[in-house]
């Protein structure tokens, strides 16, 4: 594991911070894993573990990992709710502001489809009602809030759409971008 760290160093010029790293293992003894964790300096982690702000870990995603995503969103709004925004202002901060934050996400992980019913959930009762507690249903149907700008509507995009979109951009990706090493990685273990 060393040698590993030794050769990325060298290809890449960067340097592991032991501070900021952890070790993960399964399957191994706990006398191993400290033998591990002392010759490297590394201390043990659990999984899931977050990485720049994104629980992963090493099964399929459930509602509980993705907290994260959720809080973020809530807590934007609760700060815009003392504000008195108007309809295309929540609309324009929704589109901009609610939405990177679930494609930030989405880059990453492939979200559950409750997790996405609850953050349009969140989107619409902030659209139409400016807090998260009302039972109000909106002007429209969400379904047609969807529908982009050039077909007359208000352009909010579909997240269960956006998420495959998104997903699938890191599978062209993979086909297409030969030369990153971390493609190549993926080429290399995975697809052959």
């Amino acid at each position: 594991m060393l040698a590993g760290l030794n050769y990325f160093q060298k290809a890449s010029g960067l340097l592991a911070n032991n501070s900021k790293s952890e070790v993960f293992v399964a399957h191994m003894s706990r006398e191993y894993v400290d033998r591990i964790c002392e010759k490297t300096g590394l201390k043990k982690g659990d999984w899931p573990f977050r990485y720049l702000g994104v629980s992963i870990c090493n099964k399929k995603i459930n509602n509980q990992d993705c907290e994260q995503l959720i809080y973020i969103m809530t807590m934007r709004i609760r700060g815009w709710q003392t504000r008195h925004i108007s309809f295309a202002g929540r609309l324009q901060l929704g589109n901009s502001i609610l939405m990177s934050i679930c494609t930030y996400f989405m880059q990453i992980l492939i979200l559950p489809t409750s997790v996405v019913r609850e953050i349009n959930r969140i989107c619409r009762r902030f659209l139409w009602e400016v807090h998260l507690h009302g039972s109000k249903p909106g002007y429209m149907g969400w379904n047609k809030i969807c529908i982009p700008k050039s077909k007359g509507s208000l352009g909010i995009r579909d997240l269960n759409l956006w998420n495959n979109l998104v997903v699938g951009k890191l599978v062209w990706q993979i086909a297409e971008n030969k030369e990153s090493l971390c493609f190549k990685w993926v080429d290399n273990v995975y697809i052959r």
